[in-house]
């Protein structure tokens, strides 16, 4: 019984090391990539999500029997949806961090000298591409917060949500202001990584 609820899981897991291994590994050996940068952070953000699932798993097989719990088609697409910018928003965190793109924005809320939009070419393009889905990911995060309010286990996870994507941004401002010091970006990084756990949950 155990087997048949976790093995798939545990196996998926050691899938997503091993390539997670792998990656780092190329990231190594081509020094640097961009694409092997990027994919390392999104194999661990996708391992750390698999061992979430597995302990969730874990521990309802340790409890009693759950309740099944129905979701709406619209929330689910909603929260899907705010999944998917998610991802997008590691996916540009990624390559922002691998292009040295963190500082070609200078100033917040503006980019450079007072303008908001400079420019959409290159690392400059990159940088303001991630602050911009950064706003529309917090504006989904409260829509679905607003949404699930009703539902109290799944209102409070998408509360939690909506908390880690609001210190996100405060964090990302502070990456700026201060120009990218190491213990805030490896807060950045953390926080994303945790904002990813919950919002999969």
């Amino acid at each position: 019984m155990l087997r048949r609820r976790v093995g798939g899981l545990i196996v998926f897991a050691g899938l997503v090391l091993a390539l997670q291994i792998f990656l780092g590994a190329l990231t190594v050996w081509e020094l640097l990539a961009s694409w092997s940068v990027t994919s390392h952070l999104l194999t661990a953000n996708a391992f750390v999500v698999s061992l979430s699932f597995l302990a969730v798993r874990l521990s309802e097989q340790a409890g009693p029997p759950v309740r099944p719990h129905t979701v709406s088609t619209g929330t689910l697409c909603l929260i899907s949806g705010t999944l998917a910018l998610l991802v997008l928003q590691v996916t540009l965190g990624g390559l922002m961090a691998s292009t040295y793109a963190g500082l070609v924005c200078p100033d917040w809320p503006t980019c450079i000298d007072g303008t908001w939009f400079p420019g959409w070419e290159g690392a400059r393009g990159l940088h303001l591409l991630h602050r911009v889905v950064a706003y529309a990911l917090v504006g989904a995060l409260c829509g679905c917060a607003i949404l699930t309010r009703a539902d109290s286990a799944l209102g409070r996870l998408l509360r939690v949500a909506l908390g880690l994507g609001g210190a996100q941004v405060v964090v990302g401002v502070a990456n700026v202001l201060l120009r990218l010091p190491v213990e805030v970006t490896a807060l950045h990084s953390l926080l994303a990584a945790l904002l990813m756990i919950v919002l999969a949950l």
